[in-house]
């Protein structure tokens, strides 16, 4: 069963990611396609969180979570989440209008929910004004939904509702997540379940309810998490659906729902659709793709499988980088490095170097690079949501600017005698942030023969320009440059 799992969840990746690599390079991304996209962000979230996956693959996918998040956390298209603020009004208008300012809302919503995971993948942080709109201008958009049920516009309960569970998804999440206004969280979050409660008591609300069931079962989801978030025991209960008769989406929506309350149905309900989605996966739309992605990674996750994941996506950067051209323009005496004699007191002195010390000396024999942004990034601070230990930008004529990054590694940081292949992930980390990006990993001991055959084979396969100064190279460069 798991074979069959893994089979149909390597093709979605694919599909899904081939996707969000058209759309993200698609300037011109109307809001209900941004919501799909967003949607994406938050599988490939859940996936990475989930499974583990190879190095490489990982790098592929924040890539593009990375791409996804700068799309739809867009300060300029969030404006301080004034679709909030001006709810109340833009509810008094015309059918299209009201339509287009939920799809709106709920994407702003669907950017705070992004956010949050990249700031819990060490991507991003809480602390911007755009952060504190979200929480200081959502009573506004509870009062837009007020005003849908106070006046009886029943077309667009549905919607309102949608939106007002969003909300209490999203609140609870940012509970849940550690940062700091946890108590303007938990006001807000008292407010929208007060309206919820009032929401689905209106009858003509309740009348809706039975002909959507993913719309049912996300209410259910949000009334349990609620209760567990008070320590109560929960009253709320899926109701029985045939979930072979549903459309893909209803029926993709209400699984996710169920995934986290129900281990044993969800599970029971995947293996029975399980051939069906085999058979036509590749024919659905992005967005149920999607969410059938997301279905069998909670499935995958259940079950309890923790085997590294190849996914082996296919993807290939463009750049026209010729690494022999380019290291000896940017480091001194770089092609002297054969002829230069090194000893073991040499070493000795190298392996005495701290990371600190060893990015100041490497900074020193740089060449054709500004020295202030150089010596800025060798004395930076480490940080959380760093990139690479030194992240300096260069000009190539036509190609534009590319990033230098240079991960750095000292003897003493290396217990082993050759630095292991689990550090790939470090040094390929900066292709997940920048198009246009260099990698020259600077390390005190040698790479050992593993991290070697991966560096080489991820230059070939995904064609990443990947310089390593190693060992007796790097000391033979400081020793010429007389910083040794």
């Amino acid at each position: 069963m798991t074979d069959s799992i893994l089979t149909l969840l390597k093709s979605l990746v694919q599909q899904v990611f081939d996707f969000c690599q058209q759309e993200i390079g698609n300037k011109r991304l109307s809001v209900k396609r941004r919501s799909v996209l967003g949607e994406a962000g938050l599988a490939i979230y859940e996936l990475l969180e989930a499974l583990k996956v190879s190095q490489a693959d990982q790098i592929l996918l924040e890539r593009v979570l990375y791409a996804i998040y700068q799309i739809i956390y867009d300060d300029a298209a969030l404006f301080y989440f004034s679709s909030f603020y001006y709810s109340y009004r833009n509810v008094q208008s015309d059918s299209d209008q009201v339509q287009r300012h939920f799809i709106k809302v709920n994407l702003d919503i669907l950017a705070m929910r992004l956010k949050l995971r990249l700031v819990q993948a060490g991507f991003a942080r809480f602390g911007s004004s755009t952060d504190g709109y979200f929480l200081e201008r959502l009573e506004r958009l509870t009062w837009g939904i007020k005003y849908i049920f106070k006046k009886k516009r029943s077309d667009f309960y549905v919607p309102a509702l949608y939106t007002l569970l969003n909300l209490h998804q999203t609140l609870i999440e940012l509970l849940g997540s550690g940062i700091d206004n946890n108590e303007k969280v938990d006001v807000n979050l008292q407010l929208v379940h007060v309206l919820l409660d009032e929401v689905i008591s209106d009858e003509g609300m309740q009348q809706k309810l039975q002909s959507l069931p993913q719309l049912r079962f996300f209410l259910v989801d949000q009334q349990r998490r609620y209760q567990r978030l008070l320590g109560q025991k929960t009253s709320f209960k899926f109701d029985l659906v045939d979930f072979e008769a549903l459309d893909w989406t209803p029926q993709l929506r209400c699984l996710v729902s169920l995934s986290y309350h129900d281990s044993n149905t969800f599970i029971e309900v995947c293996s029975e659709l399980l051939d069906r989605w085999q058979k036509y996966a590749s024919d659905i739309r992005p967005i149920e793709k999607i969410l059938l992605l997301r279905v069998l990674v909670a499935w995958l996750k259940l079950e309890g499988d923790k085997h590294p994941l190849d996914l082996d996506i296919k993807y290939r950067f463009e750049n026209g980088i010729n690494l022999e051209e380019f290291m000896p323009k940017y480091f001194s005496a770089y092609l002297a490095i054969p002829q230069a004699p090194v000893d073991s007191n040499d070493l000795s002195k190298l392996f005495a170097l701290d990371d600190q010390e060893l990015r100041r000396r490497v900074a020193n024999i740089m060449i054709n690079v500004d020295p202030v942004v150089v010596r800025n990034e060798a004395t930076k601070p480490h940080g959380s949501v760093e990139i690479a230990d030194m992240e300096i930008p260069i000009e190539l004529g036509s190609d534009g600017t590319y990033y230098l990054c240079m991960p750095f590694k000292s003897a003493r940081e290396i217990r082993h005698s050759t630095v292991p292949v689990n550090y790939f992930y470090q040094i390929a980390r900066p292709f997940a942030f920048f198009d246009k990006c260099i990698v020259v990993f600077i390390t005190a001991k040698k790479c050992s023969q593993q991290l070697w055959n991966l560096i080489k084979q991820m230059r070939e396969k995904y064609n990443w320009p990947i310089g390593v100064i190693e060992h007796k190279q790097l000391a033979a460069l400081l020793k010429l440059n007389g910083q040794l």
